[in-house]
């Protein structure tokens, strides 16, 4: 489906974009070349550089670090640099649109999903992109309550059953604790 059917520029067609980036051979500089090429940065906060090599290395990371701390970086740069579908569980709307929008303006495809503002029609083109895999990387930005939906989880399985699902990372403590009458039910289908 072309782009200029979707009626919202949070669907942007991101096959044929996707920006390449060639990365450097030695493996010690990759990380500090992502950051200086795709975010502008000099250099790593504390704790950031760590907790990507512990997401590259495939090992479960608990990340704790205040609002504004550089969490979105972490995930997003270990994604670029793994390949394959990256899931991002965010529930604050407006801050998936942030962080997928960045990243689109970096050529990196970055879907959203969440239940409230995506048309039929919007959630097809993300299903279809996504279970297309053509992409050599994709990031989705997903809502507790969406991850749970049966199209998702059938992206997800496709993904996991070629390899190529890199991790999942969830944006905020509480989307693993009970902390609504509905959404709780919904968060704890997927943790446990």
């Amino acid at each position: 489906m072309p782009a200029t059917a979707l009626p919202t520029p949070l669907l942007q067609h991101v096959q044929g974009s996707t920006r390449s980036i060639n990365l450097p051979l030695n493996q010690d500089n990759r990380e500090l070349y992502l950051l200086k090429e795709l975010y502008g940065y000099d250099s790593f906060q504390v704790g950031q550089l760590e907790a990507i090599q512990s997401i590259l290395q495939d090992k479960d990371t608990l990340v704790l670090i205040p609002t504004g701390g550089g969490k979105s970086l972490i995930y997003t740069m270990a994604a670029v640099l793994k390949q394959g579908l990256t899931i991002i569980i965010e529930p604050l709307k407006f801050i998936m649109e942030e962080q997928a929008e960045k990243l689109r303006q970096e050529q990196v495809p970055a879907f959203l999903t969440h239940n409230s503002s995506l048309t039929d029609t919007e959630m097809e083109y993300v299903v279809n992109a996504l279970c297309r895999q053509d992409l050599p990387f994709a990031i989705l930005f997903t809502s507790p309550e969406c991850i749970v939906s049966s199209k998702l989880l059938n992206i997800l399985r496709k993904w996991n059953d070629a390899g190529n699902l890199n991790f999942i990372a969830v944006d905020e403590a509480h989307c693993i604790d009970i902390w609504g009458p509905d959404s709780g039910q919904i968060t704890l289908k997927w943790v446990y």
